[in-house]
């Protein structure tokens, strides 16, 4: 039963701007919403441990691109 879990959506997106020949922004967010998940899940010696492997967290960012 640890293995399994609900269905679950993940909203990424991001939102660009180039600023000349040069120069470019970038906002991104990776689940956006905090969904809580697993990708993996074993257990590793049945009846003592388990092993679990949770999705990455919400992820907010700025990234700036300087090309010359």
């Amino acid at each position: 039963p640890f293995t399994r879990q609900p269905g679950y959506a993940l909203v990424n997106g991001s939102l660009g701007l180039g600023i000349g020949e040069h120069l470019s922004l970038r906002a991104f967010a990776a689940n956006l919403f905090g969904e809580r998940y697993l990708v993996d899940a074993a257990i590793t010696v049945p009846g003592l441990l388990l092993y679990t492997q949770r999705g990455e967290p919400r992820t907010i960012g700025v990234q700036a691109v300087l090309r010359f």
